[in-house]
């Protein structure tokens, strides 16, 4: 989906109601999206542990009650924001791979919405930063990031076979995993760095890493 639409509050709503397609009142939607984007500021600003579900329910300008009709815990509403913050993602992400028709095309495209992505969804790269630290902390949450990690290299290592079949590379030999790694290192500088040089940099490193391994 075009980022200009991604980046709607009522297209992001369509899109919530699609993912939580469980809730069945049209207001109780409304009420679950603005919870969870209320959610998405507080975790990326406090982290899980500091943030409460008064803070959360506040910024919302919903009640504690309100907030937990709708996500039974803590817990569950960091679940959900992960969830809804990838799924954004992945629709931006596979827009721009879609709009390419060779295999080389696409994984540069993909390459360059995953580096890009930041950059349009500040909160979510802040609460993406905020669940990477739980993952020291929680079992589940470690299961659940090597899940999306393996679907993340998956998705890669369909894109360079589509390269080796045209010709334009001629082996993945652990390609899928190197551009997983350096997009997880892109977000963090991106983030952590106010350089806009810096940023520029890793920009330029994405297409210098795709010049060594697609034949022009």
């Amino acid at each position: 989906m075009p980022i200009g639409q991604l980046l709607k509050a009522d297209i992001r709503f369509t899109l919530f109601s699609n993912l939580f397609n469980t809730i069945e009142n049209q207001r109780g939607k409304k009420t679950a999206f603005n919870i969870l984007e209320s959610a998405i500021k507080t975790f990326g600003t406090h982290g899980l542990k500091t943030s409460t579900i008064n803070k959360i329910s506040m910024d919302a300008g919903v009640s504690p009650t309100t907030l937990l009709t709708h996500f039974s815990s803590k817990d569950i509403l960091f679940e959900s924001c992960i969830k809804y913050t990838r799924y954004l993602y992945q629709l931006y992400v596979v827009e721009e791979v879609d709009k390419q028709s060779t295999g080389s095309e696409k994984l540069k495209a993909y390459m360059h919405a995953s580096v890009s992505w930041p950059g349009y969804f500040p909160n979510n790269l802040k609460f993406w930063l905020s669940f990477m630290h739980e993952l020291s902390l929680d079992k589940e949450l470690i299961e659940l990031n090597k899940r999306m990690v393996e679907t993340g290299t998956e998705r890669v290592e369909q894109l360079v076979q589509l390269c080796i079949k045209e010709g334009s590379i001629m082996s993945s030999d652990g390609l899928p995993e190197v551009i997983n790694n350096f997009l997880t290192g892109y977000i963090l500088n991106y983030y952590t760095t106010k350089d806009k040089k810096s940023k520029k940099i890793d920009k330029n490193f994405a297409n210098s890493l795709l010049a060594k391994v697609i034949k022009h």
